[in-house]
């Protein structure tokens, strides 16, 4: 197992986010990097965790707070040609709710392995982000992080019972492993139509691809709900496996999207998926307003990733944000129990 760690000893709190009247832990961050031998892949991972300074943790690079949550944990993935360090503002909330978070950077699609291994056609390679989540899940459960050397020796997780939370392409992988199926012939007639001249996500289709068999899935029954945030991949899913998807989902989309139609992406999952809830933003906010704040110049398909419409809060957004995220969290996860 390669092996690459740097633990951020950083410590906050989110105001407003606590529940039941406890003090939320300390956040701590870590990052490791994978390697799955049989498909010859890299795979970067970003941890967000309930911090625990402790005597008791020897020999182990992440120790968790007493007040963690065992029962399930969180996994967080990006959109298209992103990384999941965009994604702090998520990372670091689950954390503080006492949700181990793991984010996956997926190798073609993340600027974090540089920006020379950038590969679009990734996009379309679809099998890909699902192997990389199953891969990491099973390495997780099996204890395996560090080689030799456990990273959450204090306390033991619970791998079998995880929320998906992805952003954009990472919504669309998130529903992939929830059982949906693909149909790429669909998708690309789709992209030639006057209806899609506003559907950036378009551009990836330079060519039309052969539609996967009926019968391939990527499900991994460890995925028990789903968070998905502006999903895209609305044109590949096909209803009729959306219908089929039985664990409580919810959908976040931009109404006045700058790269996805709302009606088209987010609103169709929502339709689709029998008992989903749909939150609709509808200020003007736009698809990459779900990354941290940011005061770089980089574009995706000639769309600023930092730069939202006038009067629009980044903070003020996800903050809005938070309680539907964790009343469905909390909702969803006491429906399973019952």
């Amino acid at each position: 197992m390669k092996f690459l760690i740097t633990v951020v000893g950083l410590a906050m709190l989110l105001s407003g986010l606590c529940y039941g009247g406890q003090r939320m832990p300390a956040v701590g961050v870590a990052e490791f990097e994978m390697f799955d031998r049989s498909r010859a892949r890299s795979i970067k991972l970003r941890v967000w965790y309930p911090k625990e300074d402790s005597k008791h943790c020897v020999n182990t690079q992440v120790c968790l707070s007493a007040h963690t949550r065992r029962d399930q944990t969180v996994l967080l993935m990006h959109g298209a040609m992103g990384s999941v360090r965009s994604h702090n503002w998520l990372g670091y909330a689950m954390a503080a709710q006492g949700f181990v978070t793991v984010g996956i950077d997926h190798f073609g699609e993340s600027w974090s392995y540089g920006v020379d291994t950038l590969e679009p056609s990734s996009v379309l390679k679809l099998g890909l982000r699902p192997a990389d989540v199953s891969f990491v899940l099973n390495q997780l459960s099996d204890n395996i992080l560090l080689g030799s050397t456990l990273a959450f020796a204090n306390l033991p997780l619970q791998w079998q019972n995880v929320t998906a939370i992805g952003h954009s392409s990472g919504g669309m992988a998130a529903f992939l492993l929830a059982g949906a199926k693909v149909d790429t012939r669909t998708a690309f007639t789709y992209c030639q139509t006057a209806a899609a001249v506003d559907d950036l996500s378009c551009r990836y289709f330079n060519k039309p691809l052969s539609k996967a068999p009926a019968t391939e899935s990527y499900f991994d029954s460890r995925i028990k709900r789903i968070i998905a945030l502006d999903p895209a991949g609305g044109h590949l899913l096909t209803k009729e496996s959306l219908q089929m998807l039985s664990i409580p989902v919810m959908v976040v989309g931009s109404k006045q999207n700058d790269f996805l139609p709302f009606a088209r992406h987010a609103a169709y999952y929502a339709q689709a998926i029998d008992g989903a809830e749909l939150v609709s933003l509808d200020n003007g906010e736009g698809h990459f307003i779900y990354l941290d704040q940011c005061d770089h110049h980089y574009e995706a398909m000639g769309i600023s990733l930092c730069k939202d419409r006038e009067g629009l809060s980044r903070k003020e957004v996800h903050a809005a944000l938070y309680p539907k995220i964790f009343n469905f969290l909390y909702l969803s996860t006491s429906q399973r129990d019952l």
